[in-house]
């Protein structure tokens, strides 16, 4: 599986960061935050900077290609209200598609996480998990050889499907897939 690269910067004018970023090749989405007004300083900027890289690398979803950490040291006061605006950031990335910060497989936090389902549908079986991100098909779960002709009413399912495919995580077997 290809595994993304991930860049975090921060920027006080958002068109000249991205103009002075156009030469090099390591990217090709960007996405920036943006607070109203000028209540945003360089040590809030730094700080929020410094938070994102520590996410992403901790999620592992990503390789988090910064040279070094940034950061700053804030008031109490300043650094519990920039958690609580990298909680939006957090809300809204995955919302947006985005979930470079959220761990690959968290921690059970309560008994429905730890529940493990089952689902045996024309012999064969599958088991998984809820995690934060939605569900975790376990390794050594099966899946049916061929699409029902009722998936061409979900082209994300197909797509999800020949993805999961490529990236080798479903393999073909004589007369299924398997995870």
């Amino acid at each position: 599986m290809n595994t993304p690269a991930l860049y975090v910067g921060k920027a006080n004018v958002i068109r000249d960061r991205i103009k002075s970023h156009l030469d090099k090749d390591f990217w090709n989405h960007a996405i920036y935050f943006i607070q109203d007004g000028d209540s945003l300083t360089e040590a809030h900027n730094l700080y929020l900077e410094g938070r994102l890289i520590e996410q992403a690398r901790a999620a592992g979803r990503a390789e988090v290609i910064n040279g070094q950490s940034s950061g700053s040291n804030l008031p109490e006061s300043d650094s519990a209200d920039m958690e609580i605006f990298l909680e939006k950031i957090n809300q809204l990335l995955p919302v947006l598609g985005v979930e470079l910060l959220v761990p690959l497989s968290s921690a059970a936090r309560g008994a429905s996480e730890k529940e493990m389902l089952f689902c045996e549908i024309k012999g064969l079986k599958a088991r998984g998990h809820l995690i934060p991100t939605g569900f975790l098909v376990l390794k050594g779960s099966q899946a049916v050889l061929h699409e029902r002709a009722s998936s061409e009413k979900y082209p994300w399912a197909r797509n999800m499907r020949q993805n999961l495919k490529e990236d080798g995580v479903l393999a073909e077997q004589q007369d299924c897939l398997l995870f």
